[in-house]
């Protein structure tokens, strides 16, 4: 009886197609990309049927290779830069390939009315230090237009008390409110303090009736990354600090913790950076040739102060960037934007790995060039030097963006 039902698919990987009832809903090719499809009008009474078709993403990457050409690779096979699929799985120097195939997340039913589909707060540490400012963003998705809809906000401390609140009604699809805090607990690394984190809970109401509520949580504290020059030689320094404190980057590369990712548990996530924190590491870099981690990974990074360097899944190749290529790509950074930017751990997007050093090793990469990258040997550029810092300034303005994992500017690995 809901005004809305959608199918959603976390994830599929990575060549698929889908029917319902006989009906075709779904083509993907993005293994990284969720997908909410409305069903409302396919559906039955009693039992309904869904078949998922996964095509090779091997075969299909070397059409896509046939038809634009073949591209410089370290590790795997070239046509996997043509594929968003997990590209440790085309077999790296430490590990063996095994292309997967099949559903790699939650395949789940939702029925609505209303929802919140995107909640956001940026959260803002005064220089002082001694209070933060939390601008809470609301998207909503309606379907009928309500008499006393209002939303109800609350902003729980770490220890579970309400400290800020707010409820009004609502009128539009956007909603933006800002709570002040005093005396803020701060978020620390690992080593430098404590990881308290706030929750902000966002409920719809409907007279007493609850008709949607979703948390996340907040970790508060004060984000820099520091370049300034030298006097006495050329370039900037690199660092970061949190809360007007230099930190001490030490720490470990991340890649995906098992060939067969849905294998992985919270309990198992938790166990491996629980070893990065007694070790004394203070950052993990989420490597681009695996995946954007399960949230168990952030949230245990959050509780435990492990800083993430985040790359975007690209990694030794070079990658094309002709028009289609371009908005899969948009759709699928702004998916993981979206999904990643309230983790105070998260303290920088980057936009691949070693691309830069394989394009410089190909003599592909001039870095005094700044027209249409596109019509280069080093294409991608288009992506790591536009499209993703133009995502990341829009949905993620509190982060910095680097253009990879090395980048130098002129030297690839200069950094």
């Amino acid at each position: 009886d809901a005004d809305e039902i959608v199918l959603c698919f976390d994830g599929l990987d990575t060549v698929a197609t889908a029917w319902l009832n006989g009906t075709q809903i779904l083509t993907s090719e993005n293994m990284f990309v969720p997908q909410r499809i409305s069903v409302a009008s396919l559906l039955h009474p009693g039992s309904n049927e869904l078949h998922i078709l996964f095509a090779s993403a091997f075969q299909r990457g070397k059409e896509l290779e046939a038809q634009y050409g073949k591209r410089a690779v370290w590790n795997g096979d070239g046509s996997r830069v043509y594929i968003r699929k997990a590209q440790y799985h085309y077999g790296w120097d430490w590990g063996p390939t095994l292309l997967t195939a099949g559903i790699w997340k939650a395949i789940y039913l939702e029925s609505y009315s209303v929802r919140i589909t995107d909640l956001h707060c940026p959260t803002l540490v005064a220089d002082d230090l001694q209070s933060a400012t939390l601008p809470v963003h609301i998207t909503l998705e309606m379907h009928n237009v309500f008499i006393d809809l209002a939303a109800h906000i609350v902003i729980y401390s770490p220890e579970g008390e309400a400290v800020a609140e707010a409820q009004f009604p609502i009128t539009d699809t956007e909603i933006e409110h800002t709570f002040s805090l005093a005396s803020p607990q701060l978020w620390w690394p690992n080593g430098y303090g404590e990881q308290p984190l706030y929750r902000l809970e966002v409920t719809l109401l409907r007279g007493s009736e609850e008709l949607h509520r979703q948390e996340i949580r907040l970790g508060l504290r004060r984000l820099r990354l520091v370049q300034h020059p030298f006097a006495d030689e050329p370039g900037t320094s690199f660092f970061f600090e949190i809360n007007n404190t230099p930190v001490f980057c030490g720490g470990a590369n991340w890649i995906p913790a098992d060939s067969f990712t849905p294998r992985v548990t919270p309990e198992r996530y938790r166990a491996w950076v629980q070893l990065a924190a007694a070790a004394n590491m203070t950052m993990l870099r989420v490597w681009g040739g695996g995946i954007y981690e399960d949230e168990a990974f952030y949230n245990a990074c959050d509780e435990l102060g492990l800083l993430v360097w985040q790359d975007f899944m690209f990694a030794c190749g070079i990658y094309p960037a002709h028009a289609e290529f371009q908005e899969n790509i948009r759709v699928e950074a702004e998916a993981a934007v979206r999904r990643l930017r309230h983790h105070p751990s998260l303290v920088l997007w980057a936009g691949n790995n070693e691309d830069y050093a394989i394009a410089s090793s190909i003599n592909a990469y001039d870095p005094t060039f700044e027209g249409d990258f596109t019509q280069t040997a080093f294409p991608a550029r288009a992506l790591y030097e536009r499209l993703l810092p133009d995502i990341c300034a829009q949905l993620d303005p509190t982060r910095p963006y680097w253009r990879g994992s090395p980048y130098g500017g002129s030297d690839s690995g200069d950094l």
